[in-house]
Formats: structure tokens, C-alpha cells, sequence
């Protein structure tokens, strides 16, 4: 029970900015590096499609190994991105890789796995034709990169 209700914390904190209690932290130290990314994982899919906001959801999650991979669709035709590029490393693409980052590595419990379990958090953007706009890796090197920004 106490598993289930830590994997339904964690999913929600790794979309919704939740900032978690040290005893979160201290429960997550008694779980392998596997299980709880597994769980996550787990706790993701069962609630697929996941709307993040107007334009964004996410529509797949997979582990292997210490990495997370998460696949988010972007709505490109919405008015909104008039005159937006999605290239990779241009502007839409760096404020997504700020966001991610910023949402995983200011939250207490997602930091927790990168810093202190080794976990990698990888995500691709995909505009409704499932074509790819971007992606982009977040680990402790860039939680250091994006803090310094």
C-alpha cells in the first residue's frame, strides 16, 4: 500500500511541480533503484494520455535501466506557435529543456533520483503526426546547468 501511494505522489510530482516532504525522501531510500523506476513508469502508463496543458500531453513512458523516457505531444497547430520553429536547440526547444529541467530538478523527490540514484530522465517531443521536433536529456549535470541559469 505504502508503494502505491508513494508511485501515485511521485507521478504527480514529476508533472505538477509538487514539492515533496523529507519523509517522501526517506521512504523512496528503502526502495531499489529498479522498483521505483519501474513504479513510476508504471504509475505513468495507467493514466496515459496525460494532459499537461493546452497543447502538451504526454503519450508514452518506458524505462531501461536508470532512464525514464517519456514521449510528449505537442498541438504545433495551435495559434499559440504562429511562427514558432520547433528545431532542435532553437527557442521553443531550450524552453522546453528549461521547463523539464526546472520541474525534475527543483522538485525534492525527482532531484532525490537524479542526484542521488542516477536516474536520467529522457524526453521527446513529437508534434500529432508522431513526428519528432526535438528531444532532450535531463541528468545532474544539467540540473547544475539549469539552476546556474
Amino acid at each position: 500500500m505504502k508503494l502505491i501511494f508513494l508511485m501515485i505522489l511521485l507521478c504527480l510530482s514529476l508533472f505538477a511541480g509538487m514539492n515533496n516532504s523529507n519523509d517522501m525522501n526517506s521512504d523512496i531510500k528503502n526502495i531499489s533503484t529498479k522498483k521505483l523506476v519501474v513504479s513510476i513508469v508504471k504509475g505513468i502508463q495507467e493514466n496515459l494520455p496525460m494532459r499537461l496543458d493546452e497543447v502538451t500531453q504526454v503519450i508514452k513512458a518506458w524505462h531501461n535501466n536508470l532512464s525514464l523516457y517519456l514521449i510528449k505531444e505537442i498541438d504545433t497547430t495551435n495559434k499559440i506557435f504562429e511562427g514558432v520553429t520547433f528545431i532542435p536547440m532553437e527557442k521553443a526547444h531550450k524552453m522546453m529543456y528549461i521547463a523539464d529541467g526546472s520541474s525534475v530538478c527543483n522538485n525534492s523527490t525527482t532531484r532525490y533520483m537524479i542526484f542521488n540514484r542516477g536516474i536520467i530522465f529522457h524526453y521527446n517531443y513529437v508534434d500529432k503526426k508522431l513526428r519528432t521536433l526535438f528531444s532532450h536529456s535531463i541528468n545532474k549535470d544539467d540540473c547544475k546547468k539549469i539552476k546556474n541559469q
